[in-house]
């Protein structure tokens, strides 16, 4: 299993602590974004040699839709792959999607909000 895959698979023996957060993965063809709320860390990967990028987003303080405070993260080129790490209240709701990013850095095409916690 490459590194990618093993940080792409979660760590088994999660403990109690921790047990309670929820991962997010929203993985359309051409990318993928993932919350891991073991650490807070949000990934882009670019899975696609096709000249568009990945840009993951993560909003958490859901007041209102999607959130008020947030992160983002970007990978440009076929098996990119970046993390940023988030720094979360623990329990908090997590959203995340992930868009095409454009060769000018533009984000289009975005999916839908997927929903986690810290």
């Amino acid at each position: 299993m490459t590194a990618a895959a093993a940080l792409l698979a979660g760590t088994a023996g999660v403990g109690p602590a921790q047990a309670a957060g929820k991962d997010v993965v929203v993985s359309p063809a051409w990318g993928m974004a993932k919350f891991d709320h073991r650490g807070d860390k949000l990934i882009a990967w670019d899975k696609k040699a096709d000249g568009v990028g990945v840009y993951a987003q993560g909003m958490w303080n859901l007041g209102g839709e999607p959130g008020t405070e947030g992160d983002s993260v970007v990978a440009k080129g076929a098996g990119d792959m970046n993390i940023v790490r988030m720094h979360i209240p623990e329990g908090r709701k997590v959203a995340v999607r992930v868009c095409k990013l454009s060769r000018n850095d533009m984000f289009y095409g975005c999916s839908a909000w997927h929903f986690g916690r810290a």
